[in-house]
């Protein structure tokens, strides 16, 4: 899929992919340290429905999180098999 595209633009994209999934994580862990602290002083229970949406609301950005990992991971494939080098993700 980033096979066409130059190893600048490689560069670039796994760059901004890589702050994307950064942004993804704080937003998921804040998700979760809210949740986890509002259990640990008695605002809301393990699996409470509270608890259970704020889990549920952080499910997406860990989800996005994910797919910058994957899309990065795919990028760095490209660019090893555009360098001709070995690649430990892809397996060469």
């Amino acid at each position: 899929m980033f096979d066409q595209l130059t190893a600048a633009e490689l560069e670039t994209l796994a760059r901004k992919l890589s702050h994307a999934g950064s942004a993804f994580y704080r937003k998921a862990a804040s998700i979760a340290d809210t949740a986890l602290y509002m259990e640990k002083t008695g605002r809301i229970t393990a699996g409470s429905g509270a608890w259970n949406g704020l889990w549920a609301l952080r499910r997406r950005p860990a989800d996005a999180m994910d797919e910058m990992h994957e899309l990065t991971r795919d990028i760095d494939e490209a660019a090893a098999r555009k360098d001709g080098l070995p690649c430990d993700a892809c397996g060469a």
